[in-house]
């Protein structure tokens, strides 16, 4: 079995084990909107009078910062990044998920015709 199959046989058989323990996109977009939101209790503890004392809700920066960065990448929002050195595709295309390296083939080559000279159009003698 070549590579590529077994990495598509694994990705399958995760995809059909997270989607039976319930774990679907729909599910996924609905647990992010819900930590957009995220709201935490401080505790403090008082050795005065030895009793806790629980802080009001407030926003958890942190977790809504997290979840808002995952939305961004899974919408692809953020730009592209400028790569200055040499890589290897094959050895890139490797490690990451079909989709997205779908949309980098079709951006590298957009790249590539925006460079490439156009030719000029015959002139018409007089």
């Amino acid at each position: 079995m070549d590579y590529e199959a077994l990495r598509s046989r694994i990705f399958e058989q995760t995809r059909d084990a997270l989607k039976k323990q319930g774990i679907t996109p729909f599910y996924v977009a609905k647990k992010l909107k819900q930590l957009t939101g995220a709201t935490r209790k401080q505790v403090a503890f008082s050795t005065h009078d030895e009793k806790f004392y629980y802080s009001k809700k407030m926003p958890d920066n942190r977790a809504q910062l997290d979840a808002t960065k995952t939305c961004a990448q899974v919408l692809d929002m953020f730009p592209s990044e400028r790569m200055e050195h040499s890589f290897n595709l094959d050895e890139l295309v490797s490690v990451l998920p079909e989709p997205f390296v779908a949309r980098l083939r079709e951006r590298l080559k957009a790249k590539a015709e925006e460079q490439r000279p156009k030719p000029k159009g015959k002139r018409k003698r007089k």
